[in-house]
């Protein structure tokens, strides 16, 4: 589910794997945990969904994105920690 994607875009080796050299990036996952959607759970400007009331089963419980935690469910003063630090990835030029 992450190397596939991370070869399509050019970033093997950089992202997909848990290897060395290569940024930490995963979620920690609960297959177990039902929930229903509700708009305090969508983090972004118009808390318009199609998922709105929808029950589902699993949810990301932690993000981790190059070794530090940057979401945590149970952080409830905001599930984000810190500020935004993502950065545009470009692919690596094809050699001949």
């Amino acid at each position: 589910m992450a190397s596939g994607p991370a070869s399509l875009a050019g970033l093997t080796g950089r992202k997909g794997a848990l290897i060395p050299g290569a940024d930490a990036d995963f979620v920690v996952f609960d297959p177990q945990v039902a929930w229903t959607v509700a708009e305090k759970h969508l983090h972004f400007r118009h808390k318009l969904s199609p998922y709105l009331g929808a029950k589902l089963q699993g949810r990301v419980e932690e993000t981790w994105l190059r070794g530090k935690q940057i979401f945590s469910i149970n952080n409830h003063a905001s599930p984000f920690i810190g500020s935004p630090r993502g950065k545009e990835l470009t692919r690596e030029p094809v050699r001949p």
